[in-house]
């Protein structure tokens, strides 16, 4: 039976590692990401260019309007304006790659200090009170945790859905990032200011899984070596985890509320 539950938690293991894989990666490495954001951004940076004209005639009309008003210095604020937006519209792409890889880091850190070993941590105090359970009370050992597996099996999933979304959430702002700047001259830059918060939250929010698998790995193999020396049953050390796996997957699909908030967006 010990075999059998040791190759349940080393699927389970595997599964969260990838979510870290997920998170540690750098994906603007990618080959064939970052030519799709290049060529995305070619496109995307017509549209910016649009839009930013739009804004800046508008902004020039009125200038002009009050012509008999108007200072030395206004142009020049004007023509500043004009070269700066366009600076960085143009290397707007490369300055949220940047942005990432700083976020990264500070993941890759804490991430990337070896394979995760949630599941698999409590194999050994379940290997040391293996007398305490019945050998003839295998089958109901396999009933008692069938649930809890695939349960836990279930949010393992969920937890890896949502690494991929917030991978592809990057990818996406980082191709569109030209037109939010575009917005910069309107409402005093707040459109470009939320757009930077949000973006640095979606990558803080894997900082934050990170730390609840480091935190849910720390609390609950104490709690699992506990069960096992007081001679606990299969079905016992399982619901514990399905407790655990339970408040480790409701944390992570909060991280990125978490992230927001702190980020004040």
């Amino acid at each position: 039976m010990n075999a059998v539950v040791n190759l349940i938690f080393k699927y389970l293991d595997t599964q969260l590692n990838k979510v870290v894989d997920l998170l540690t990666q750098d994906i603007f490495k990618k080959g064939q990401i970052l030519y799709m954001i290049k060529t995305t951004h070619i496109y995307i940076k017509a549209i910016a260019y649009v839009i930013m004209g739009v804004i800046l005639t508008i902004e020039l009309i009125k200038l002009f309007t009050q012509m008999e008003k108007i200072k030395p210095e206004q142009i020049i604020k004007y023509i500043i304006k004009l070269i700066s937006l366009t600076l960085i519209v143009e290397y707007s792409t490369d300055f949220l790659i940047l942005l990432y890889e700083t976020g990264s880091s500070w993941i890759n850190s804490i991430g990337s200090t070896g394979k995760i070993t949630i599941f698999g941590l409590v194999m050994d105090p379940i290997n040391q009170v293996n007398h305490a359970f019945n050998p003839t009370a295998i089958i109901g050992d396999v009933i008692s945790i069938l649930i809890p597996v695939a349960i836990i099996w279930i949010l393992t999933g969920l937890v890896i859905v949502i690494a991929y979304g917030r991978m592809f959430e990057l990818v996406i702002l980082t191709a569109v990032a030209p037109i939010a700047i575009a917005f910069f001259p309107v409402e005093n830059g707040q459109i470009f200011k939320k757009y930077i918060l949000y973006y640095f939250a979606v990558v803080l929010q894997g900082l934050f899984i990170i730390l609840c698998f480091k935190l849910f790995n720390t609390l609950f193999h104490q709690t699992i070596l506990d069960y096992a020396n007081d001679n606990k049953t299969y079905g016992d050390i399982f619901n514990s985890l399905l407790i655990g796996s339970l408040v480790l997957s409701i944390s992570v699909f909060q991280t990125g509320s978490w992230a927001k908030k702190l980020m004040n967006v």
